[in-house]
């Protein structure tokens, strides 16, 4: 999907600064006769457990960590559990400002980072607990479960639009035919959606391009839904206890989807699907 003028300047900085950290470090650089190739294409950061620069890399001065380099991209963080709980708890202030702020003894340095977050993980250590038949050796596996994923906090999973639950693929499931709508079609929808959500906010001139970058005081005049829709919403709130970032993720994720159902007004049926959503987030949040 091809860059907006504003976030291919902030993503070739973020690179370029990146680019010049690694230049040191090997020892091209003399003095300022620097020159560099930053290839700028939309960023896909995939990482696994191990790992301790998410926000800044391990040179002398403050450069940009894995959540900058994934700036205007995907960062995908594989077993997420397995994090140490401080760097997941870390991510809480890029996931909502979209910026990476560094502070150290003599300086303090901001870097962008408003990338979109992609994790994975399983219901439990072994990756079992949820297979008809299994019984934990450890504990019952409910038990078992909940240990495993309180190790992600309940402001962290606050934060996340969508926790999906992804059954084990079967030996029947490959056999299936695949289905009508391919990753192209799927693409193109995400594409007509995403330009209109930029045709919108340029609109109302703001500096936004997405549904998710929205403040609470925009999604009043862009995310207003019917009728219906506000009653179903008011009820799921109360019923869930949502929180106000809870609430109003709720408010960006249904006008997403009617974004790309092409429709102007956020239907019941969008909120629903929205709300349906965020349904894993109470037993996770139970367990945190």
């Amino acid at each position: 999907m091809p860059f907006r003028r504003r976030a291919a300047f902030g993503c070739f900085t973020v690179n370029m600064s990146a680019a010049r950290c690694q230049c040191k470090r090997s020892g091209i650089v003399r003095g300022s006769d620097v020159h560099l190739s930053v290839s700028i294409v939309r960023s896909e950061r995939k990482k696994i457990h191990v790992i301790s620069h998410l926000y800044t890399s391990n040179c002398s001065q403050p450069t940009p960590g894995e959540v900058s380099l994934a700036h205007h991209g995907v960062l995908f963080l594989d077993e997420l559990p397995e994090f140490q709980p401080q760097v997941l708890d870390g991510l809480r202030q890029p996931i909502e400002t979209g910026e990476a702020v560094i502070a150290r003894a003599n300086q303090r340095v901001s870097f962008p980072a408003r990338f979109q977050l992609v994790a994975a993980m399983n219901p439990c250590r072994c990756g079992r607990a949820t297979e008809p038949g299994f019984a934990c050796r450890r504990m019952p596996n409910e038990r078992c479960m909940a240990d495993y994923q309180a190790k992600i906090s309940g402001p962290l999973i606050d934060r996340m639009d969508m926790v999906i639950e992804v059954p084990a693929v079967s030996a029947a499931d490959l056999i299936l035919p695949a289905p009508a709508e391919g990753s192209a079609e799927v693409g193109q929808r995400v594409a007509a959606a995403r330009a209109l959500q930029g045709e919108r906010y340029r609109a109302l001139g703001l500096p936004l391009l997405l549904n998710a970058h929205a403040p609470p005081a925009v999604l009043d005049a862009v995310a207003t839904p019917d009728t219906g829709g506000a009653a179903l919403l008011r009820d799921a709130a109360e019923a869930m206890r949502l929180s106000a970032r809870g609430y109003h993720r709720v408010l960006k994720l249904a006008r997403t989807i009617a974004d790309l159902d092409g429709v102007a007004t956020i239907g019941r049926m969008h909120l629903a699907e929205a709300i349906s959503y965020r349904g894993a987030t109470d037993r996770i949040r139970a367990a945190a």
